[in-house]
C-alpha cells in the first residue's frame, strides 16, 4: 500500500468508526509525520536541482566567448528566485567549482577558467559593500584577510569577504603582502582577527611561516584563523600550520573572533 492509500485508509477508518479515535489519531499523526518528512526531502531536492541548474547557467555565461554582461547574469538569477546572499554564498561558489571540474577533466583551458573566474569575481564587487573604517560600529570586529605571496586564487577570498561584511565585520584584504612588513602593519591597524587563506600545499607552508612570524610580533596576538581550498586538499598540513582555528566557515570564523573579543573585555 503506498503513501496516499495508507493516509486515505486511515482517514476512512477514523471517519467511519469514531470509537477508535485515539488509535486512529495516532496512526494519522504518524503518517502525517512521514508526509512532512517526504515533503521536506522533495523540497530540498528541488532546491539542490535549482542551484545546480543556476550554477551551470552562470558558469556557461562566465566562460562564453564575447562580452560578459553582469546585469543580465544577476537578473537571470533573481528571476530564478535567488537573493543576492544566495548568489554570494551558493551560486558563485557552485559555478566556480564547475569551472574547476571542467578544467580538471580537460574540457576547459587554464585561460578559459581564469577568464570565467575573473568574471565571477566581478559579480561579487556588485554585491558587497566596500570596507570603510569610518562606517564601523564600535563593537564590529575588524578583520584582516590575507592571501600569502604566490597564491593567485582569489575568488574564494572575495566570497568570504562578502560573507563577513554581510555579517557586520569590517574586512581589509592583503594580497601577497611583504612578509617582513606585514606584522607591523597589522599591529598598527589593530585588527581583532587575522584570517589567512591558502589554496594549495605550497601556500600552506608560506602561511605556516607567516603565522609563526605574526605570533612572535605580538605580546598578545589576536586570533589567527586559517582557511582556503587547501584545507580540503591537505587537512593534515593545514592542522599543523599553527592557527588558532582551521575552518572554511565564515560564520564560525567571525563567531570565534567575537568570542575572543568578549573574553578580552571580560578579563579587563
Amino acid at each position: 500500500m503506498d503513501f496516499t492509500q495508507r493516509i486515505g485508509s486511515a482517514m476512512s477508518d477514523y471517519l467511519s468508526n469514531p470509537s477508535t479515535c485515539d488509535e486512529q489519531t495516532t496512526d494519522i499523526s504518524a503518517l502525517a509525520g512521514e508526509v512532512v518528512a517526504v515533503l521536506r526531502d522533495n523540497t530540498a531536492r528541488r532546491a539542490e536541482r535549482s542551484l545546480r541548474d543556476a550554477a551551470q547557467r552562470l558558469g556557461r555565461r562566465a566562460r562564453a566567448t564575447g562580452p560578459f554582461r553582469p546585469e543580465a547574469a544577476l537578473g537571470e538569477l533573481a528571476q530564478a528566485g535567488f537573493t543576492p546572499d544566495d548568489v554570494i554564498d551558493r551560486c558563485i561558489p557552485a559555478a566556480a567549482r564547475e569551472l574547476g571540474a571542467l578544467w580538471v577533466s580537460d574540457q576547459l583551458s587554464f585561460a578559459e577558467v581564469t577568464i570565467g573566474t575573473a568574471r565571477l569575481q566581478g559579480l561579487l564587487t556588485r554585491l558587497i559593500p566596500d570596507w570603510d573604517v569610518r562606517a564601523e560600529c564600535a563593537r564590529a570586529p575588524s578583520l584582516a584577510l590575507i592571501i600569502p605571496e604566490g597564491d593567485t586564487h582569489t575568488l574564494g577570498l572575495h566570497v568570504v569577504t562578502a560573507q563577513l561584511r554581510r555579517r557586520g565585520a569590517a574586512v581589509r584584504l592583503f594580497l601577497s603582502p611583504d612578509a617582513m612588513l606585514l606584522p607591523g602593519e597589522l599591529a598598527r591597524l589593530g585588527f581583532d582577527g587575522i584570517l589567512v587563506s591558502a589554496s594549495r600545499e605550497s601556500s600552506l607552508d608560506v602561511a605556516g611561516r607567516m603565522i609563526a612570524r605574526l605570533r612572535h610580533s605580538y605580546s598578545a596576538p589576536p586570533p589567527i584563523i586559517l582557511g582556503g581550498l587547501a584545507l580540503d586538499l591537505y587537512p593534515g598540513a593545514a592542522s599543523r600550520a599553527g592557527a588558532d582555528l582551521v575552518s572554511n566557515d565564515a560564520a564560525a570564523a567571525l563567531g570565534y573572533c567575537r568570542g575572543r573579543m568578549k573574553a578580552a573585555i571580560g578579563a579587563r
